[in-house]
């Protein structure tokens, strides 16, 4: 019988150091028990054309999306409180997206624990985060590991949308990550988890990262045994680009190396730089 492999480090959540588990994000319920193509991140910036960038070379990894995060305990935890209602929405909504095959249109009601649901969002980031997001940020850390508690820090939000896998093509994930839009002042400083049936994006001191997203962070005023049918509106967004809050469509991705290779060839048919 082969041992099962373990790594020690500090969990992101508890800060405790030792043996760390595997954490699927999201849970392998939610649709994470599948094979997952990993991209090579240099592959990705060093994409010179439309083909190299949408489908660059890549690792598998037969788990799913995963990785060593959380202390056993943080996991168990969190997996019993959360997890299961989480995983209950997910499945109602990707049921309800392919039956409107790639065109959600209205307000659809779902059948949530909302505070549980968001506790869980907000477990996944401290996973997708970096190491560290316990020290800066221990109010988070209190509202997660204590099941009963509703203060969520003020200056941050949370916001919800759509990954349909019909009109779709990737998954992401990233960190803390800085966004500047040209002509609209002030950065934007987010993580995101983007995973079919639902993308998230936890936002800290920042103006909208974009209008289409649905702040769900009043989730987080509900008790820990509210139950509420919930009517909720989400936009799909494309998500084919591995770039956080990268919501362009293949065309405008393709169009975008067309206009590049097209600038970069000479007269004669060569090309610069």
């Amino acid at each position: 019988m082969s041992r099962k492999k373990v790594q020690a480090g500090h969990c992101h959540l508890c800060g405790s150091f030792g043996n760390l588990s595997r954490e699927h994000v999201p849970p392998k319920a939610a649709f994470n028990n599948q094979p997952i193509w990993e991209a090579r991140v240099a592959e990705i910036f060093g994409a010179n054309d439309f083909e190299s960038f949408i489908s660059p070379r890549s690792d598998k990894d037969q788990r799913g999306a995963w990785n060593y995060t959380l202390c056993e305990k943080c996991n168990s935890d969190t997996g019993s409180w959360y997890a299961p209602f989480f995983i209950r929405w997910a499945i109602d909504a990707m049921l309800y997206l392919r039956k409107v095959r790639g065109a959600p249109s209205v307000a659809v009601p779902f059948h949530l624990l909302p505070l549980r649901v968001f506790k869980q969002i907000i477990t996944m980031f401290f996973s997708a985060c970096q190491e560290g997001l316990n020290k800066i940020e221990p109010d988070l850390v209190r509202f997660v590991l204590n099941k009963e508690v509703k203060q969520f820090p003020r200056n941050y939000k949370v916001f919800a949308y759509y990954n349909d896998p019909l009109t779709s093509t990737a998954a992401r994930q990233s960190g803390w990550s800085g966004l500047l839009k040209l002509g609209v002042p002030g950065a934007r400083i987010f993580s995101e988890i983007s995973y079919p049936p639902f993308g998230f994006i936890l936002s800290v001191d920042t103006p909208e990262v974009d209008r289409r997203l649905l702040d769900i962070t009043y989730f987080k005023e509900f008790d820990y045994r509210d139950y509420e049918v919930m009517f909720l509106k989400l936009d799909a967004l494309p998500v084919h680009s591995p770039f956080p809050a990268d919501f362009r469509s293949l065309d405008e991705i393709k169009s975008l190396y067309d206009a590049r290779s097209l600038h970069t060839k000479t007269p004669n048919g060569g090309r610069v730089g």
